[in-house]
C-alpha cells in the first residue's frame, strides 16, 4: 500500500471517529415510563347492591403514589350530580392505604354512602402517578365509574306482648261450674259451685 492510499484510509478513519464522538447519545427511557394501568377497581363500574361502608379499591400493574389533584365522589339527586366528598392527594395516608407487597391502593371515604343511591367517582389525571411521573388517565365524566348502593335493611319486626286477661269475681259469678261443692278463688275471692234450678254456677263462698 502506497503512502497516498494510507493517507486516504487514515482520513476516512478520522472522520468516522469524529462523527461517532459528536453523534447524540441515545437516552434510555426511565424505568416505569409507561403510564400505570388500572387493572381492577372496586366497586365495579355499574355495580349494584354496594355496601354503604364500602371503600374504593384500586389494583395497578405497577407501584403508584398519590401525587396531586382530587378524587371526587358525587351522588345522583334527581337529574343532578351533587358533590358529597372531595379527597385531595395531599391529604396523605389518612384516606389512602398502600397494601404492602402489591400494587393495591385503598381509599377510605370519610363518610359512608347513603343506601339506594347512585354514585359516581371522578379522578384527576395527576391523582395517581408512578415513580417516573407517569399519570393514570383521568376519569372526567360521571359515566366513567358509577355504582349503586344497597337498599337499607328491613326494619326489625316487633312482637307484641301477649295480652293477659284478668278475671274479676263478678265476671265469674253466675257462670257454669263443673260440679256442686267445687271451690276456686278469683283475685282472693272464694267462689263455691252451687246448684240452683238444676244449674251449677259459681257463687261467693
Amino acid at each position: 500500500m502506497n503512502r497516498t492510499t494510507m493517507r486516504r484510509f487514515g482520513a476516512i478513519a478520522f472522520v468516522a471517529a469524529l462523527v461517532a464522538a459528536v453523534a447524540p447519545l441515545a437516552i434510555p427511557s426511565p424505568a416505569g415510563a409507561v403510564p400505570p394501568a388500572l387493572l381492577t377497581r372496586s366497586p365495579a363500574h355499574r355495580a349494584t347492591g354496594v355496601a354503604v361502608d364500602a371503600n374504593l379499591e384500586f389494583t395497578f400493574d405497577q407501584a403508584v403514589s398519590l401525587d396531586a389533584g382530587n378524587l371526587t365522589i358525587k351522588k345522583l339527586v334527581g337529574n343532578d350530580w351533587i358533590h358529597t366528598e372531595v379527597i385531595r392527594a395531599q391529604d396523605g395516608l389518612a384516606v389512602a392505604t398502600f397494601v404492602p407487597g402489591t400494587f393495591k391502593v385503598i381509599v377510605n371515604p370519610r363518610t359512608n354512602f347513603e343506601p339506594s343511591t347512585r354514585y359516581a367517582v371522578l379522578i384527576d389525571g395527576t391523582f395517581f402517578k408512578n415513580a417516573a411521573g407517569e399519570a393514570l388517565p383521568e376519569f372526567t365524566s360521571e359515566g366513567s365509574w358509577q355504582f349503586t348502593t344497597a337498599a337499607p335493611p328491613p326494619a326489625p319486626t316487633t312482637t307484641a306482648a301477649p295480652t293477659t286477661t284478668v278475671l274479676l269475681p263478678r265476671a265469674v259469678i253466675g257462670t257454669t261450674c263443673p260440679r256442686a261443692g267445687a271451690v276456686r278463688r278469683v283475685r282472693s275471692t272464694r267462689l263455691v259451685c252451687r246448684v240452683s234450678g238444676g244449674t251449677a254456677t259459681w257463687r261467693r263462698g
